[in-house]
């Protein structure tokens, strides 16, 4: 920090931004990861899958891999669970799946990182989506950081220029 050329009053604003941010992306991955593991773990028990706590607790796992997700469960079982004959027990995993286990993903992240990190949902998710397609799955961490970091800077760039105003002289 002493190496940074900057008042320390901002270098701990933006510090403390970057890790305000960082710990509610990694809270926000795994709530939504456990979120989607006991989702799809009632389902299978509802589908009457045997060990579906296992698969629960192994869906939630794989939600934290980005690309794979909740996904790599859900649907080997519904496709086997139709294939085996259990028509109904396989649409109905497939369709939990997609529209209830996985749609999580896409409301709930979001909104426990926007609320924790203090960022608008809007520039959280092109943030988001721009680390994504940058960095590839490191970037579900560094876009969010990038957006704190530049609304941390934005904010201090805005105190210095009211500052400077205040001192000049008015014609």
């Amino acid at each position: 920090m002493g190496l940074i050329p900057m008042e320390t009053a901002y270098k701990t604003h933006i510090l403390g931004r970057l890790n305000q941010t960082l710990t509610a992306v990694v809270r926000g991955m795994f709530v939504t990861a456990s979120v989607q593991g006991l989702l799809a773990g009632i389902g299978f028990a509802v589908a009457g899958v045997r060990f579906s706590v296992v698969l629960g607790f192994a869906t939630a796992f794989m939600a934290l891999i980005p690309f794979v997700g909740a996904a790599a469960i859900w649907l080997p079982i519904g496709v086997y669970l139709f294939l085996k004959g259990w028509a109904v027990q396989g649409i109905g995993i497939l369709i939990w799946g997609g529209l209830v286990v996985s749609m999580v993903d896409n409301f709930l992240r979001p909104f426990i990182i926007g609320e924790k990190a203090k960022l608008p949902i809007v520039f959280l998710f092109f943030g988001t989506l721009g680390g994504l397609q940058a960095y590839g799955p490191i970037g579900l961490l560094v876009g969010p950081l990038t957006v704190a970091s530049v609304l941390a800077f934005a904010k201090i760039y805005g105190e210095q220029l009211a500052r400077t105003e205040r001192k000049l002289p008015t014609e």
